[in-house]
């Protein structure tokens, strides 16, 4: 949720990405900034912040932030894929999230599937503990032991299966 408030620049940060900048000595960086700058005219809109995820070779771009700080991430495979007519198009795409405003629902999505998701690993994380737990397990404290290594598995399969339940339901959603 803090990344979400905080904006755009934090959160394409947080995936990983790097800041595409004017000072780029890419040819494909200069290309995708002034696509942006097309755009950004042609929507009406504000110029968000440009963000390149470096390491992802799909073709792949997104909108992420808040109406006051927005950041486009777009994937390195984008960039090396697509020609100008097609990138142009991709980022249109994106400029239609920003209009319609798409976001504020896409952030609050974001956090709620993030939620749903830590449930999940909260329950695999007991599972995990259990075999930490049990490795530790005396003869004068077994009983405490098997007590906590009870609430443990109770625990983790609670969680585990509410988690599967809603990541389930989040894969839905994001459909």
């Amino acid at each position: 949720w803090r990344d979400v408030v905080a904006g755009g620049n934090q959160i394409a940060v947080r995936v990983g990405a790097q800041e595409v900048t004017r000072q780029s000595a890419s040819r494909e960086d200069k290309a995708l900034l002034n696509i942006v700058d097309e755009m950004a005219i042609a929507a009406g809109s504000t110029t968000p912040d440009c963000y390149c995820m470096r390491n992802e070779i799909a073709i792949n771009a997104f909108i992420a932030g808040n109406k006051k700080n927005t950041a486009l991430v777009v994937t390195q495979g984008a960039l090396d894929k697509l020609n100008q007519n097609e990138l142009r198009s991709v980022v249109a795409h994106e400029f239609g999230h920003i209009t319609n405003n798409d976001l504020a629902i896409n952030m609050r999505l974001l956090v709620v599937l993030s939620g749903l998701n830590a449930i999940d690993e909260a329950g695999k994380y007991c599972f995990e503990d259990i075999t930490k737990f049990g490795n530790k397990i005396t003869h004068t404290d077994a009983s405490e032991s098997v007590a906590g290594a009870m609430f443990l598995v109770i625990a983790g399969t609670v969680l585990c299966a509410l988690g599967s339940v809603f990541v389930f339901c989040g894969d839905i959603l994001k459909s």
